[in-house]
């Protein structure tokens, strides 16, 4: 399968874990964009390394804006491999992207996100993600949410899903609250999905808005 040219018919875990084949070249393409495959203890203390030199909150907010970067590219591709699907068609599909690659299980309670308007907000469970599980296995639990990669990629995603046109027309954005997770000793790491508006007044700690002043 020509995974940076091929439509997606029918969505399942098994034809997503085919775009995740790597070729003779040792090259893994899928959604458009090349992987890798890298264990996460290697993300934990890398991620440790520059907070400790940056300080806690820039340092998520350094991570949660360069992992929405991401995300958004992820949405866009998602998009483009099912054409003319609906917002939960591709978010779903999204999510079992992100299941293949390892991140964890995805779960959707609640999607409330459309190409013509922000409104309400949408809930994203993620079981055993790999943030989580990273920071666990290297520095045990803590007494607020890590993983804020995992709410930049998932706010991006979003964002990538709707399109940068419909959002522009609304003046709004796609940003995301991590409000569980299981460095805290919860079950799974939940995600609340919202409007920039509402993301700017919940955010934890001092962090930068992304994108250019």
């Amino acid at each position: 399968m020509d995974s940076d040219n091929a439509e997606l018919k029918n969505i399942t875990m098994d034809n997503i874990s085919m775009l995740f084949k790597a070729d003779d070249n040792g090259l893994i393409n899928a959604v458009g964009k090349r992987y890798i495959l890298m264990g996460i203890s290697n993300c934990a203390i890398l991620g440790e390394q520059i907070r400790t030199r940056i300080g806690s909150s820039a340092y998520k907010g350094l991570v949660y804006c360069a992992a929405k970067q991401a995300g958004i590219s992820m949405g866009e591709g998602v998009s483009e491999l099912i054409k003319g699907g609906t917002v939960e068609d591709l978010a779903k599909t999204a999510g079992m992207v992100g299941t293949v690659a390892g991140w964890g299980r995805f779960e959707f309670p609640e999607l409330h996100i459309d190409r013509a308007k922000l409104s309400g907000n949408s809930i994203v469970r993620l079981y055993n993600g790999w943030e989580a599980s990273a920071f666990l296995s290297e520095f045990g639990q803590s007494d607020e949410p890590v993983c804020p990669y995992t709410a930049g990629f998932i706010a991006g995603v979003g964002a990538g899903i709707v399109g940068a046109e419909a959002l522009k027309e609304m003046d709004d954005d796609v940003d995301c609250i991590e409000t569980k997770c299981m460095c805290k000793g919860d079950d799974y790491c939940e995600f609340l999905v919202t409007t920039h508006s509402e993301y700017m007044k919940r955010r934890m700690g001092d962090w930068s808005e992304c994108g250019e002043k």
